[in-house]
């Protein structure tokens, strides 16, 4: 089933951002496609929006395992804490598209970019 483009004109560029440099990076790449997932924009902040693959309705989150990222309470922290401890917020933007997919689940990821990007290839797929 193909990919519905959103309606709201401002939401529809900015999946297109995001989308655009998804292919750039190679997050998105062309090949075989055996099944398409979903994808919707979440909004972050005002001017930006962060996209998720719903991989759930396929059972692909079921199959495959995903590291948690648990963090600290601030009761398990405390006591690591010592006088001159410095602490920073590190922001590892887009860490999460880094995780490769294996070659043989990625056919069956693809996402249908044609609603943002009409470059000729319909159809690319996680990778």
């Amino acid at each position: 089933m193909a990919q519905r483009a959103e309606r709201d004109p401002r939401i529809k560029e900015q999946v297109t951002k995001k989308l655009s440099k998804f292919v750039q990076r190679g997050y998105l790449a062309p090949g075989s496609i055996q099944s398409l997932i979903k994808y919707f924009p979440v909004a972050k902040g005002e001017d930006d929006v962060r996209m998720v693959f719903d991989g759930s309705k396929l059972g692909l989150n079921s199959a495959i395992w995903a590291p948690s990222f648990t963090l600290p309470t601030f009761d398990s922290l405390l006591p690591m804490l010592d006088v001159g401890t410095w602490q920073a917020n590190i922001d590892i933007i887009e860490m999460f598209y880094n995780y490769l997919l294996d070659p043989a689940i990625q056919p069956y990821c693809g996402v249908d970019i044609v609603p943002y990007l009409r470059d000729g290839t319909s159809q690319q797929r996680l990778s």
